[in-house]
C-alpha cells in the first residue's frame, strides 16, 4: 500500500506540471497567434487556397473512414451499438476507457428524461423531480441523480419555459462573436465556452463549480470584448423593464433555492426516521 501510495503522489505531481504548462501554454498562445497573423499577411486568395485545401484534407480523411468501416450505414450502426454498450472496466488498462464509444448507460437515463418530458410537456416535473422519477421508471439498479444531459434534463423538470430561459441565458456571450471577433482572445474564449456549452448536453458540467465558473469566464470575456465597439445605449424604460425583469428572476430563483433546501432537508430526515423534521420541512 505504502508503494501504491508513493507510485500515486509522484503521478500527481507529473499531472500538476503538466497541467501547468498546458494551461500557461493555452493562456500566450492567442497572443502569439495574434502577432504571427500580423506578421504573416495572407491576401484573400491565399485564403481560399488554404482553406479549400483544409477542406479537401478533411473530406477526404471522412471518406477514407467511412470507407473503412464498410460506408455510411454501417458507421452509424456501429456507433450506435458501441454507444449502447456497457463501459470497459479501467482498473487494468484505462486507455480502455479513453478510446470507448460507450455511453455509460446515457440512452437509459436520456429515455427516463424523455419519458417524464411526455408525461409532464407543458410545466415539467418540477425541480429536482429526476431523481424520483428515475427510481420508479429505471430498468437498470442505478442510483443516478441526473440525466446527464443539461437541456433533457431541464426540459424534464421546468418544461419548455425553463428550457427557453436556460438558452436564452447561455446564449447571450454568442451574440457578441461579431463585435469580438478582432480581440485577440476571443477565439480562445469562444471555443472553450462552446466546449462548455456542447459537453453539457452529455454530462452534468453544470453542478461542477470550477467547471462552470470558467465557461461563463469565457463567456463574460466574449461580451468585454464586444464593449469596444458601437452599440446603442439603452433607453430609460428599456432598462427599467430590464431590472423588473431580473428582480422578479431572482426572486423565483431564492424562492426555487429555498424549496430545494427544504426538499433535501425533508429527504435526508425522512431517512434518517425524524418523521416530525421530515413533515415540517415537507410543508416549508
Amino acid at each position: 500500500e505504502l508503494g501504491s501510495v508513493a507510485a500515486a503522489r509522484h503521478d500527481g505531481h507529473l499531472l500538476a506540471v503538466a497541467l501547468v504548462a498546458l494551461v500557461v501554454g493555452a493562456a500566450f498562445l492567442p497572443v502569439l497567434l495574434d502577432r504571427l497573423r500580423r506578421r504573416v499577411a495572407l491576401g484573400p486568395s491565399s485564403r481560399r487556397r488554404a482553406v479549400l485545401a483544409l477542406g479537401l484534407i478533411v473530406v477526404g480523411l471522412a471518406v477514407a473512414g467511412l470507407a473503412s468501416l464498410g460506408g455510411p450505414g454501417a458507421a452509424v450502426r456501429r456507433a450506435y451499438h458501441a454507444f449502447n454498450a456497457p463501459a470497459p472496466l479501467v482498473k487494468t488498462d484505462t486507455r480502455q476507457r479513453l478510446f470507448s464509444l460507450s455511453g455509460s448507460n446515457r440512452s437509459e437515463y436520456w429515455r427516463v428524461a424523455w419519458r417524464e418530458v411526455e408525461d409532464h410537456p407543458w410545466f415539467g416535473g418540477g425541480a429536482g423531480s429526476y431523481q424520483r422519477f428515475w427510481l420508479r421508471h429505471r430498468s437498470a439498479d442505478l442510483p443516478v441523480r441526473d440525466a446527464h444531459s443539461l437541456y433533457l434534463e431541464t426540459l424534464a423538470e421546468l418544461g419548455p419555459l425553463g428550457l427557453a430561459l436556460l438558452l436564452c441565458a447561455l446564449a447571450t456571450p454568442l451574440a457578441a462573436i461579431g463585435p469580438a471577433r478582432r480581440s485577440p482572445l476571443a477565439a480562445a474564449s469562444l471555443g472553450a465556452y462552446v466546449a462548455f456549452l456542447v459537453h453539457a448536453g452529455i454530462d452534468w458540467d453544470w453542478e461542477m463549480t470550477a467547471v462552470t465558473l470558467a465557461a461563463l469566464v469565457c463567456g463574460i470575456a466574449l461580451l468585454l470584448a464586444a464593449r469596444g465597439a458601437e452599440t446603442r445605449p439603452l433607453g430609460r424604460g428599456t432598462r427599467i423593464a430590464g431590472v423588473g425583469l431580473a428582480a422578479l428572476l431572482g426572486t423565483v430563483a431564492i424562492v426555487g433555492f429555498a424549496g430545494n433546501r427544504a426538499e433535501t432537508a425533508a429527504a435526508d430526515a425522512l431517512e434518517g426516521s425524524r418523521l416530525g423534521d421530515a413533515a415540517a420541512d415537507a410543508r416549508q
